[in-house]
Order: structure tokens, then sequence, then C-alpha cells
């Protein structure tokens, strides 16, 4: 996962089927819930490396995260 809070854009990783990896792009807007672990995390609410699931709706041909819950930190290697 990356995030461009310039841009307001959360770049996910999505495994398909176990063994394709794919990009995706969700758009952050003024409605977006970020629920967060209990324990306090280095880096900042969201940062590269997080594990998250993104629920998201389709609006004007762009994903919109609605609620994003981070799950955890990753185990494999960031996203450039």
């Amino acid at each position: 996962m990356s995030v461009d809070l310039d841009k307001r854009t959360l770049v996910v990783r999505i495994l398909e089927n176990g063994d394709r990896e794919r990009d995706v792009a969700v758009v952050l807007d003024d409605r977006t819930v970020l629920k967060k672990l209990r324990t306090p995390m280095s880096g900042g609410d969201l940062a590269p490396g997080h594990l998250v699931n993104v629920t998201y709706s389709e609006h004007a041909g762009k994903l919109v995260a609605r609620r994003i819950e981070v799950t955890g930190k990753a185990v494999h290697p960031q996203m450039p």
C-alpha cells in the first residue's frame, strides 16, 4: 500500500488467486473513515507496508474509499 495525501489517493496491491498481483488506485474523500489498530503505529496512521481492508464504492468511474481498516504490518517488501 502507498499513500499520496496531496493527490488524496491510496494505491493498494491486490493479490488475485494467491499468485497474481495488481495495483488499484482508490480516491480518499471527506467521508472516508479510517479505523486503526488498537496499538499505536510508527510512521503515521497510514504508511507503506501496512495491511489494510478497503471498503469502496464507484463514483464517476473512480473508486472512492468509504472505510479503511488497518489490519497489521506487511511481511512482504513494501511497494515502491
